[in-house]
């Protein structure tokens, strides 16, 4: 498992201690942080749509949005829930990314 889907693990037990904190109601809370864990991954797959073209291109970032929509109502979470916490999380993994490329070119 990587990091991601471990963290993703962790904010949805998380999640489910706080709708759940009394673990006896346990059927309940492996419930509640199962769904919880799911919707996380659906988020996170819509977030890994995103790329640096998103910024320049009124059709990438259309494109992006439209597909990140379909997703959701797949998996029946609401298309217009986007929180601060995943735009900072993207825009993070993208400087990351930038960066990544910048140092291997400096390599190369």
């Amino acid at each position: 498992m990587n990091k991601t889907i471990y963290n993703l693990a962790r904010q949805a037990d998380a999640l489910a201690r706080v709708i759940e904190p009394d673990l006896r109601e346990i059927v309940r809370y492996n419930r509640i942080r199962d769904e919880k864990f799911a919707e996380l991954i659906v988020r996170e797959c819509c977030l890994a749509l995103w790329t640096e073209e998103c910024h320049t291109s009124d059709i990438a970032f259309d494109e992006v949005k439209r597909n990140a929509t379909r997703i959701k109502e797949h998996f029946g979470i609401d298309p217009r829930e986007i929180t601060e916490e995943m735009l900072t999380r993207s825009i993070k993994w993208m400087e990351q990314q930038l960066a990544n490329q910048k140092q291997r070119g400096v390599e190369e």
